[in-house]
């Protein structure tokens, strides 16, 4: 008989009785259990980086519960190799309610300590979360950092290169200035040399005809004090040959030819000759003079014209 009781009881294998919620919580712990399982579906929304893991039963509870199983299989085989069969079969009755009782306050513990696990790591996902924000909000900080100094670079490279733009464009039409300051100088160098060349040639001509006057006025004194028939003719031989005429005042100074010995014909010829070579001696004189006076203009303004570029190339 005990061998038939104890093979009874291996036989019988605790199987967990479909029990409707109601009957194990309160109205209260339903509200707790739908508000956190609802908790629990919303973690994914979060968007976690922790992927969610499937509930893991602490190893305490099952330790506690293997246990209990453990002990009242001990008890119930113990009585019924020791007690009567009434008495055994009471036991086992009490020992399967037993059982019973303690299946159906396990998955009750199991649930419990689940929601805390799940509170725990949701706790854990919540706080990762706030970290990766302010972590996101510093990133995007400094990246827009990075943007706005990225941008003020890109300006002052664009900025210089405008200016070194403006820089090379200057230097070449400062080159080209140089150069067409440099041909206007050459220029007017030349032109200087030039005037100062018909200035010179002017003076010398100038100089030349005063000597030629000179001499021309000495003969006409020397031949009319020789003789004044002979002076008479040595001017017309000799009138298209003189050009220039020293002063008005050597024209007036023939006081040494005696008009009294010449007769009326010898003196209209003479004065008209002489009245000739006067009208053209001044004449003469007029023109060397608004030329050269002309040359000297020309001169001063090249020189004023050379001295401005130059202090203008400087």
């Amino acid at each position: 008989m005990p061998q038939k009781s104890s093979s009874a009881v291996t036989v019988t294998t605790p199987v967990t009785p479909i029990t409707p919620k109601s009957m194990m919580f309160s109205s209260d712990e339903e509200y707790r259990t739908a508000s956190e399982g609802g908790r629990r579906d919303s973690i994914g929304d979060w968007g976690s980086p922790i992927s969610p893991s499937p509930p893991v039963v602490p190893h305490s509870a099952i330790a506690r519960t293997k246990d209990r199983l453990k002990s009242s299989h001990n008890r119930l085989h113990k009585r019924s190799q020791s007690s009567p069969p009434s008495s055994r079969r009471s036991t086992i009755d009490s020992v399967q309610s037993e059982e019973q009782l303690l299946l159906h306050i396990n998955p009750v513990q199991e649930e419990v300590c689940i929601d805390k696990e799940l509170q725990l790591r949701l706790q854990a996902a919540e706080k990762e979360l706030s970290m990766l924000r302010e972590e996101t909000h510093e990133r995007e900080a400094r990246m827009s950092e990075l943007l706005a100094t990225l941008e003020r670079t890109e300006q002052e490279l664009t900025r210089k290169r405008e200016l070194e733009e403006n820089r090379e464009k200057l230097m070449l039409q400062l080159d080209e200035s140089r150069n067409n300051a440099q041909e206007v100088i050459d220029r007017v160098t030349v032109e200087l040399d030039k005037s100062r060349d018909t200035v010179k040639e002017l003076e010398d001509r100038l100089a030349r005809g005063i000597e030629e006057n000179e001499s021309l006025y000495k003969k006409i004194r020397e031949y009319g004090i020789c003789s004044p028939a002979s002076s008479l003719c040595s001017l017309n031989t000799r009138s298209g040959k003189m050009k220039r005429m020293d002063s008005f005042s050597d024209l007036t100074s023939l006081n040494e030819v005696d008009p009294s010995m010449l007769d009326k014909d010898m003196l209209t010829d003479e004065y008209q000759e002489l009245r000739a070579r006067f009208e053209k001696a001044v004449s003469e004189l007029k023109a060397m003079k608004r030329e050269l006076k002309e040359s000297h203009k020309i001169c001063d303004d090249l020189e004023i014209s050379y001295a401005s570029l130059k202090n203008e190339t400087e």
